[in-house]
Order: structure tokens, then sequence, then C-alpha cells
């Protein structure tokens, strides 16, 4: 009984400690602006717009990745570690192949968070 009862006592223990950890992301990415207006751009040509971001945190931010909605947007990102208060950029490249209303999304995986933070892109090309 009395392993029992100690065996009950740590694995509790164990269930408190890491429920705390959970959620708990000590990166955070904060964009001036997360929706990005392209405006209208001439059908033909490729735009480019750069959207500045600062590591929040308390620790190093990674960008690991990024999924667009759109093959005619591409973006490079920081590849190195970006340090707790540090600046950087994203460069957005959208090809206007066709003409039409524009309205993207980029999916950006980071370790700031579990779910992708989330970048709109919107405009018209004529």
């Amino acid at each position: 009984m009395k392993y029992f009862l100690l065996l009950f006592m740590m694995v509790s223990f164990t269930h408190m400690s890491n429920a705390q950890i959970v959620g708990t992301w000590k990166a955070k990415i904060t964009f001036e602006n997360p929706s990005v207006d392209l405006g209208v751009i001439k059908k033909g040509t490729m735009e480019e717009v750069t959207l500045p971001f600062i590591n929040d945190g308390t620790e190093p931010l990674v960008i690991k990745g990024y999924k667009s909605s759109s093959k005619a947007i591409v973006i490079t990102f920081p590849k190195e570690p970006i340090k707790p208060g540090e600046k950087s950029k994203i460069i957005l490249k959208y090809n206007a192949g066709t003409a039409g209303d524009i309205k993207e999304k980029i999916r950006l995986a980071t370790n700031a968070q579990k779910k992708p933070i989330l970048l709109n892109v919107s405009g018209v090309v004529k």
C-alpha cells in the first residue's frame, strides 16, 4: 500500500509540473502589421514588401518555415535565431501573373507558439 501511495504521489506531481509547462512559449514574434495590402499592382510585375517584426520574448525566436496559399508568394526570412528584443524582417515577393483580387494567407511556423502565425496578403492585380 505504501508503494502504491508513493507511486500515485509521484505520478500526480509529475502531471502537475507538466501542466505548468504546457503552453508557455518563451519566444514571441510581434509584427508591426500582420496584414499586407499590396494595393493595385500591374499584371506581369513583381511586388516586394518588407515585414518588420521584433522578438518580444525571453528566448531566441526561430522561424522554421512557411506555407502560402498561393504559388505567386515567396518569402525570405532569417535563418538564424533572433535574440530577445532584436528586430528583423521578412521579405515578401508577389508575382502578379494573373489579373484579379489578391486574398492570400501565409502560415509562418516558429518556436513562438504551436499554431502557425497567420499573415494576410491582399490587393488587386490589373
